[in-house]
């Protein structure tokens, strides 16, 4: 810890306030990491050590679990069509992604392929390092499409009123606080578990998991107060806005602007979901919208819970979508060669 994490972390909490106060629908974490990205624009050298990220994710994962219930299991009865379009969007995607990077903006094979990917930041970063692809520009692609996909869900959110975003009443910060002295250690248990057993993920996935089977079963009803959860939101986002640290003037005209495009690209089959899901399930178009997003699971769920959509759903696509990621890894080496990458 230096000084540079708790003024990141000011600017975060500063910025997150201001976004409660313009009522943002995801105003905490978005809040934060425009505030933070808008500092690094202007030279500051943002900090969020990893290690700060470990208690907020275990919260937060925790959070998304406890959203499940004994009678959940009928919410997803007959949504097979659902998750079949899950790889299909993450598909279209890529094949969208990589021939935009490619064949308009010029780049690498290596470096279209893994910035097209929608997964993780950091393993689509450390893998497409591996195939010669520039880091650099691949950390800027996935932290804008993850920020981007954030702004552009709150956005749609806040300006579509067909999507049915329910009424929200004001929430009581420090109710269920106690429940914390039981939750922490809980999701500490999930937490070595999770690590022991190298579940990809685990810091969030293994307390989310553990908080939805006991959740699912009935044995407990352990929310997390909103104060616990807004300073959750404030680090995902500060660490989010982090990740522009050194960006300058010409890769905001090039690199961000392209995967910001590439943003937008994506949300099309998004689109296409939503309306097959009003279509066949009656689902409401806001839950069809945060599930299909190419955002990070961790993101799009706190933006379900904060419009009171079915968190459920959302997390379920988004976790289907990071495992077909996942499970497709070991075809990579192929896949670039057949790309015409000598690996």
């Amino acid at each position: 810890m230096n000084k540079k994490f708790f003024i990141t972390l000011l600017i975060g909490i500063l910025g997150g306030g201001l976004g409660y106060a313009v009522h943002l629908p995801l105003p905490w974490l978005m809040g934060a990491m425009l505030a933070v990205i808008l500092a690094c624009s202007l030279g500051f050298q943002a900090k969020m050590p990893e290690q700060v990220q470990i208690p907020a994710r275990g919260i937060l994962g925790w959070t998304i679990g406890a959203q499940f219930n004994p009678d959940i299991l009928q919410q997803f009865s007959g949504l097979g069509l659902s998750l079949l379009l899950v790889p299909l969007n993450c598909l279209f995607i890529i094949v969208v992604g990589y021939f935009y990077f490619r064949k308009i903006c010029k780049l690498s094979v290596a470096s279209s392929f893994f910035g097209a990917i929608p997964g993780g930041l950091l393993d689509m970063v450390v893998l497409g390092a591996q195939f010669g692809a520039d880091k650099r520009q691949l950390t800027l692609f996935h932290a804008t499409r993850l920020g981007g996909t954030v702004l552009m869900a709150s956005m749609l959110v806040l300006f579509l009123p067909y999507l049915g975003r329910p009424e929200m009443q004001r929430p009581d910060w420090f109710a269920n606080s106690w429940n914390i002295f039981i939750i922490a250690p809980l999701v500490a248990v999930a937490y070595l578990v999770g690590r022991k057993t190298k579940l990809p993920a685990y810091q969030l996935l293994a307390p989310m998991f553990f908080s939805a089977f006991l959740h699912g079963m009935g044995w407990v009803d352990l929310h997390t107060s909103y104060f616990f959860a807004l300073c959750a939101q404030i680090l995902v986002g500060a660490k989010l806005g982090a990740e522009f640290i050194n960006t300058n003037m010409r890769e905001f005209k090039t690199t961000i602007l392209q995967a910001f495009i590439f943003t937008a690209l994506s949300f099309f089959p998004t689109f296409v979901a939503i309306e097959l899901m009003v279509w066949f399930y009656d689902m409401n178009p806001l839950t069809a919208l945060l599930a299909f997003a190419p955002g990070g699971q961790s993101e799009m769920s706190i933006l379900a819970i904060s419009t009171g959509v079915s968190v459920t759903i959302v997390a379920v696509h988004q976790l289907f979508r990071i495992s077909i990621v996942l499970l497709s890894l070991p075809f990579l080496p192929k896949i670039m060669q057949w790309l015409g990458h000598k690996c």
